[in-house]
């Protein structure tokens, strides 16, 4: 984020993600995208349109989930740090501070400073989460207690905007409250 001048609009995505799929309009399958770059386009330009400076896809690649989702959202949701478009401000303010879950706290403090993200409810990605050996998948007791301990961080600093779970595998999570978009707040 540092190496960028302020308003340049990038994408981030991790190396495991395979594609972008669209889900069909009749909510039974996914279609891979094939204009990748329109849609990455596309998305900058809703973000701009809304005075948005982050966005994202739908965070779970389930059909059933997804079909009575909307086609767009704004307001603080969920911004999955494996594949998601920003444009570039430095400020402090934005920059997340939790040990683990950065993702979260990153969605949370641009909702904070802009009233809310945007996000592609049709939209999701495909790839290998917690595959093969290593990552969340393979995580330590070191790591599961960093993981605990984000999440707690999040709860305490961020109680209002989510709070913390535990998953029946003993990942600890944390989840947003959806709350509306709130306008530009500039």
């Amino acid at each position: 984020v540092k190496y960028f001048k302020p308003g340049t609009k990038v994408l981030f995505l991790d190396d495991d993600v395979e594609r972008i799929d669209k889900l069909s309009a009749d909510g039974k399958k996914f279609n891979k995208v094939s204009n990748v770059d329109k849609f990455i386009k596309d998305s900058f330009k809703e973000c701009e349109k809304y005075g948005l400076f982050l966005w994202g896809v739908y965070p779970v690649r389930n059909e059933l989930f997804m079909k009575s989702r909307p086609k767009k959202s704004y307001g603080l949701r969920f911004i999955l740090g494996t594949f998601y478009g920003q444009i570039i401000r430095h400020n402090k303010k934005l920059v997340p501070s939790a040990p683990e879950k950065e993702d979260f706290e990153q969605s949370i403090l641009h909702y904070i400073m802009d009233g809310g993200v945007f996000r592609q409810e049709k939209y999701t990605i495909k790839t290998k989460f917690f595959y093969p050996k290593g990552g969340i998948a393979a995580m330590s007791k070191d790591r599961k207690k960093v993981n605990k301990g984000a999440a707690e961080y999040l709860e305490k600093k961020y109680g209002d905007y989510g709070k913390k779970w535990q998953r029946g595998d003993g990942r600890w999570e944390f989840r947003l409250k959806m709350m509306p978009y709130e306008g530009n707040k500039k």
